[in-house]
C-alpha cells in the first residue's frame, strides 16, 4: 500500500514537474549519484562470485523531454567493463549500448555519449530502462560479478525516487543471460539496491 501511495505521489509530482519547466539554460541530472549523496548512502558494496549471469536495471521516466548524454556504472570491479544498455520498454529495444570499466569501486564512472555522437532523446512521460550485464564483455574467463547494495541509513524504502525531472521506479532483472538482454522481471525489493547503474539527462 505505502509503494503504492508513493507512486502515485511521484507520477502526480513528475506532472507538475513538466508543466511548470522553464526555457532557462540547460540542466543536468546524474539521478543515482545525486540521491545516495544526499541520503548519504554508506552501504557497503558486495561481490557474490560465481553468481548467476544476469541483466539488471531499473525503469525510469522523465516528467520533460531532453537528452541522455552520458550513461554511468558502479561496480565493485575496475579491471573488467561491463556492457550499459538503455532500452525503450513499450518495444523492448535498446537506444544504446556501451562498455563501461570503472575507474574505481566507491563512485560511479560515467561515459560521455556526445563525444561518439550518441546522445539519446527522451519523450516526456515515456518508460525506459537503464541496465548492465553482469558478465564482463570481452571475456570468457572471468565469473559474472554478484551485486548487492544495502539501502541508504535514512531511507526504509528506496524506490520511487526522483532527482529533477526524472523518477527512477522499479528494479528489474533477466536472469541467465550473459550478453544485453531487456529485463522484464521485477524485483519485489524496494529497500534493497541491485547493482548500479545511472544516466546523465540534461533538459
Amino acid at each position: 500500500m505505502k509503494q503504492c501511495i508513493a507512486t502515485m505521489m511521484l507520477a502526480l509530482f513528475l506532472c507538475a514537474c513538466g508543466k511548470s519547466k522553464n526555457s532557462g539554460s540547460p540542466k543536468t541530472v546524474t539521478p543515482f549519484t545525486q540521491y545516495l549523496t544526499q541520503n548519504k548512502n554508506t552501504a557497503q558494496v558486495g561481490i557474490q562470485l560465481n553468481d548467476t549471469a544476469r541483466e539488471i536495471g531499473y525503469t525510469f521516466r522523465a516528467a520533460g523531454a531532453g537528452t541522455i548524454y552520458e550513461l554511468g556504472l558502479r561496480v565493485p570491479d575496475s579491471s573488467h567493463a561491463y556492457m550499459v544498455s538503455v532500452w525503450d520498454s513499450a518495444t523492448k529495444t535498446p537506444l544504446v549500448q556501451k562498455p563501461i570499466q570503472c575507474t574505481g569501486t566507491l563512485a560511479f564512472t560515467y561515459l560521455d555519449l556526445t563525444a561518439t555522437n550518441e546522445a539519446i532523446g527522451i519523450q516526456a512521460q515515456h518508460t525506459y530502462v537503464v541496465s548492465f550485464n553482469t558478465v564482463p564483455v570481452n571475456t570468457t574467463s572471468a565469473s559474472p560479478i554478484g551485486l548487492l547494495f544495502g539501502a541508504s541509513n535514512t531511507q526504509s524504502q528506496v524506490f520511487p525516487f526522483v532527482e529533477g525531472i526524472v523518477a527512477y521506479y522499479d528494479q528489474y532483472e533477466k536472469y541467465y543471460v550473459s550478453t544485453p538482454t531487456f529485463p522484464d522481471y521485477p524485483i519485489r525489493r524496494h529497500d534493497l539496491i541491485f547493482g548500479l547503474v545511472d544516466i546523465g539527462f540534461k533538459y
